[in-house]
């Protein structure tokens, strides 16, 4: 959410595999959580809004409380403590079918001291036996105990009344700013979750050395003067055959789908591994997707002298000829105004990926390119392009109508690409140009072929 929000925020504590995860993936009304046996696989807090009656709330998955002296587990613990202090309702999710464990206890204890209203949530209730076990919940000293089953719907609608009932006020203002949608990708440890913080300018989302770090993804959104800009912070993707996990599998889906639904794609790579392999399939992806590009460098004060630079540059500019038209920009946590750089690059992707050029601007592009370097086709193949528009954007797309456009060669359908960027500005977006038949159906054939022309 963006730092204006001022939507009431539910925020879902308890101990791992209570459900959580399970339930915030129920009320959102979508999978948005990773879901998994194994504990702790949710680590970041990840948030989402939901409407529950008439009023929309940010709800807010937390790490599983545990108690653990490992650099990972401490960190997802103290980011679960400071959000309960900002919670509006806190849904404490607890296996309802044992009774509660000394954490639990200690978790409640936290909770009567805040301001925050309190409703237990009994998860995986799901017969009237389980419920005979509910009256142990109650030495929590909560009054409102709601017994649901959240993989088999049981009991939501309960739950969400009782949230209704509570409606904390408070409204988010609505934006009028276009919205850029940009998702973050890299290899794991390259940094993305660290971006993330210093586009924040808090700390969202953990950080460590530890690969995987980040498992489901992290949204923030940025106010800035003309757009709200949305960061979809995700798992590092690796080589298919280096995930062990079920939860690394559903990482990799989850990154792949928010590229989907991204504009723009920001693919980091690591200045200590600028020429892993892996780096170069990302690239590829978001170009197969037509979405934005961006290309960061990371960690950039480990560069050693200006050669290994130039070193660097000359190298990923070999490796990403396919995105030649791809912006590169180096960063560094230690230089936070590089960032800047990124947001700026951000906002002018975004508006060549928008762009509309006009028809007739087009057709002066085509003329010239058609005129200086006419169209060779295969089997001699006569072709004729006779004029373009502008059929589409997101990415830009151009139709061109002409004849015998199958048969011309793929190097001059480059040709024409680089014409149409060395006249307008599409740095940092793909483009497509399309050919159709300017004749009927697809017939290449003019209509007056095979009769005897009319004498004057």
């Amino acid at each position: 959410m963006s730092k204006s929000s001022k939507l009431p925020q539910i925020l879902l504590v308890g101990q791992p595999n209570a459900g959580k995860s399970t339930l915030f993936n129920r009320l959102m009304g979508q999978r948005r959580a990773i879901v998994s046996s194994t504990a702790q696989t949710t680590r970041d807090l990840l948030r989402g809004t939901c409407t529950i009656g008439q009023q929309t709330y940010e709800i807010v998955d937390s790490a599983g409380l545990i108690k653990s002296k490992e650099e990972l587990a401490t960190a997802s613990q103290q980011l679960s403590r400071d959000a309960i202090a900002k919670a509006d309702i806190v849904l404490l999710v607890v296996d309802g079918t044992v009774e509660p464990s000394p954490l639990e206890h200690e978790l409640s204890r936290t909770l009567h001291r805040t301001k925050s209203r309190v409703i237990v949530v009994a998860n995986k209730i799901d017969s009237k036996a389980a419920q005979r076990n509910l009256e142990n919940w109650r030495r929590l000293g909560f009054e409102l105990i709601v017994p649901i089953s959240a993989l088999h719907n049981i009991g939501i609608a309960d739950l969400t009344d009782q949230i209704t009932k509570m409606r904390p006020g408070g409204t988010a203002p609505q934006s009028t700013k276009p919205l850029i949608k940009v998702a973050i990708i890299g290899k794991p440890n390259a940094g993305k979750s660290s971006m993330l913080n210093s586009l924040a300018g808090k700390e969202l989302a953990i950080t460590s050395e530890i690969p995987n770090t980040t498992r489901d993804i992290n949204y923030y959104q940025l106010d800035t003067e003309a757009y709200t800009i949305e960061f979809a912070d995700t798992a590092g993707l690796s080589r298919a055959g280096k995930r062990k996990t079920d939860v690394e599998f559903y990482a990799s889906v989850r990154t792949k789908r928010a590229l989907e639904q991204a504009d723009i794609g920001l693919v980091l790579i690591d200045s200590t591994e600028y020429r892993a392999a892996m780096q170069k399939k990302l690239a590829g992806l978001v170009k197969d997707t037509h979405r934005g590009l961006i290309i960061v460098v990371t960690k950039s004060d480990l560069i050693e002298d200006e050669l290994m630079r130039r070193t660097i540059e000359r190298s990923i500019s070999h490796n990403f000829q396919f995105t030649w038209w791809a912006p590169l920009i180096f960063t560094s946590t230690q230089k936070p105004k590089s960032f800047r750089h990124v947001l700026e690059q951000i906002v002018k992707s975004y508006t060549n990926y928008t762009k509309q050029v006009p028809t007739r601007e087009l057709n002066q592009i085509l003329q010239r390119s058609v005129v200086g370097h006419p169209p060779a086709g295969m089997k001699n193949a006569r072709i004729h392009l006779n004029y373009i528009t502008q059929t589409d954007s997101k990415p830009p797309t151009f139709t061109i109508f002409g004849s015998k456009a199958s048969a011309m060669h793929f190097s001059y359908l480059r040709f024409l690409e680089n014409q149409f960027r060395e006249a307008i500005d599409f740095v940092g977006t793909p483009i497509k140009l399309e050919f159709r038949s300017k004749y009927k159906d697809g017939d290449e054939t003019p209509r007056w072929a095979g009769k005897s022309r009319r004498k004057i």
